[in-house]
């Protein structure tokens, strides 16, 4: 996975940060960091760099919420390689394959 999923916001240097800045620049829940300094890479290369390194400048992607309904009657699968938190409360699509969705 290329991108670090923000399951929810602590009390720490992120929070902090966040309090002294317009709420439209805050991290939120559910935004995925795809870039930490000059890294991109997998989550591993990404939370290896913020390990490493006091000063974060972080490249966020932040979700946009849609609805859908699908009716699986005539496609019992949905094609979907879904991901989740154990803590969180959504599911991320990782990837659409065949079925009700595509």
């Amino acid at each position: 996975d290329n991108a670090t999923f923000v399951d929810g916001i602590l009390k720490g240097a992120i929070q902090t940060w966040s309090d002294s800045h317009p709420k439209d620049e805050h991290l939120h829940r559910y935004d995925r960091i795809v870039g930490i300094n000059a890294v991109r890479g997998s989550t591993n290369q990404l939370l290896s760099e913020m390990r490493q390194t006091v000063d974060w400048h972080l490249i966020v992607q932040r979700p946009t919420t849609i609805s859908v309904s699908v009716d699986c009657e005539k496609n019992p699968t949905l094609g979907l390689d879904l991901k989740y938190s154990p803590n969180g409360v959504s599911l991320l699509i990782s990837s659409i394959g065949e079925g009700a969705i595509k």
